[in-house]
């Protein structure tokens, strides 16, 4: 073999070399690309969800805020009756008091 078939062998292969290292550093470069897409889509995914518990949580404090203030102005109502039904029931036990004492007072007058 000739020196210049060596040196032409020799170069081939060179450049054979560098064409597979640039193969596979755009196979690597590709493959981050794919990786860091897939990461942002996860992470995308993962916001969005957080997203609609943080709404679906928020939901539900409101709810039992409402709910807890509803039974709260139920917990007054029901003391205004009772104080109402307590007046009501002195008045009337009053009115009977008196009436029995009345009663006694007109039969001790006979």
């Amino acid at each position: 073999m000739e020196h210049k078939d060596q040196i032409r062998m020799k170069q081939e292969q060179a450049q054979q070399r560098r064409d597979e290292e640039d193969y596979f550093a755009r196979m690597w470069f590709a493959d981050m690309e794919a990786k860091a897409k897939r990461e942002q889509e996860a992470a995308q995914r993962q916001t969005a969800a957080n997203h609609e518990t943080s709404a679906v949580l928020e939901q539900q404090i409101a709810e039992l805020e409402a709910k807890k203030r509803h039974e709260k102005q139920l917990l007054e109502e029901q003391a205004q009756i009772l104080v109402g039904l307590a007046v009501l029931y002195t008045s009337s036990a009053s009115v009977f008091l008196y009436s029995v004492i009345f009663y006694n007072h007109c039969l001790v007058k006979q």
